[in-house]
């Protein structure tokens, strides 16, 4: 550790630093998660604690957003608070783009799929392999069990 990064800066779980304004969520989530853990002191980290990962998993998650997300956000302009009073009519205002994506049809169309002249869908090469799946062993096969976990990385990408 260097000597001029203070520990108190850092995630007493993953070493990275925290955002140098921590939001009561995520104040919230370290006190928490602090009463769950135990010391582990490190020599990246003196203030280092251990706990299972899935006790403090929310809290870098959290910290992480608000060191790299939520700064892009702000420099954007984006809201920090959602006008839900808004978001209706923003829907409403992308209902034909929307509803073009689920069809993978547009209006210009006449309502045909147009899966040859490039839909929304058939540009995503996860899409095209389910669909090739289903033409192939049937739409009861893929969705069930076994077809659910072979074709989970196809239709969970990222």
């Amino acid at each position: 550790m260097s000597p001029s990064v203070d520990p108190k800066t850092l995630c007493p779980y993953c070493d990275t630093p925290l955002p140098t304004s921590p939001t009561p969520l995520l104040r919230s989530l370290l006190a928490k998660v602090c009463k769950k853990s135990s010391r582990d002191p490190r020599p990246a980290n003196p203030l280092g604690r251990k706990a299972p990962l899935a006790t403090f998993i929310a809290v870098c998650q959290r910290h992480r957003f608000e060191s790299q997300i939520l700064p892009e956000a702000e420099q954007k302009g984006w809201p920090k608070t959602i006008d839900w009073a808004k978001v209706g009519g923003r829907v409403e205002a992308m209902r034909d783009s929307l509803q073009a994506l689920i069809n993978d049809h547009d209006d210009n169309d006449g309502g045909e799929f147009f899966w040859a002249t490039g839909g929304p869908r058939s540009k995503c090469v996860f899409w095209r392999d389910v669909v090739s799946e289903v033409k192939q062993k049937g739409s009861r096969a893929v969705a069930g069990v076994r077809g659910q976990f072979a074709n989970f990385e196809k239709t969970q990408p990222g």
